[in-house]
């Protein structure tokens, strides 16, 4: 038996149920409709709705504005971690200099001089720098002087 069939077998055997669809005032039918046609949504609820969001934006701004929040204290600290990730890294290839003397030693210098250098750990730690020293640069001595 079919979906069809149960659905036209239910419809044609009940009454009831035909009557709560398609009833003029208060079937199923009609709800949905004031339903869809109360979905639209107005200039004027436009403009609430975007007071409302501004006021919330402003407040998660002035609430968030201080350098104590958990998102400021997080990023500061994944930011140091990075760089000392990187000065240990430096410091083990520096460590590893003497060892390129022997053969087997230049393969392990060689491994962490690329790894020191590659990409993503070079770009990662400029980026952390610009990041944190270039909005103190800027806020501190090319906002100032263009006060």
């Amino acid at each position: 038996m079919s979906w069809w069939t149960a659905a036209k077998a239910l419809l044609a055997g009940s009454p009831k149920v035909v009557d709560d669809i398609f009833d003029r005032e208060n079937g199923i039918a009609v709800q949905a409709g004031k339903f869809l046609g109360g979905l639209h949504f107005s200039d004027q609820e436009k403009s609430e709705a975007h007071a409302k969001l501004t006021d919330k934006v402003l407040a998660h701004v002035e609430a968030t504005a201080g350098e104590n929040t958990v998102k400021s204290k997080t990023r500061r600290e994944l930011a140091v971690k990075w760089i000392s990730f990187q000065l240990h890294l430096v410091g083990l290839t520096v460590m590893c200099v003497p060892l390129a003397i022997f053969p087997e030693g230049k393969l392990m210098f060689g491994m962490m001089l690329k790894i020191t250098l590659s990409w993503l750990m070079v770009g990662g730690t400029v980026t952390v720098m610009a990041y944190f020293f270039g909005t103190y640069g800027w806020g501190t001595y090319i906002r100032k002087g263009k006060k």
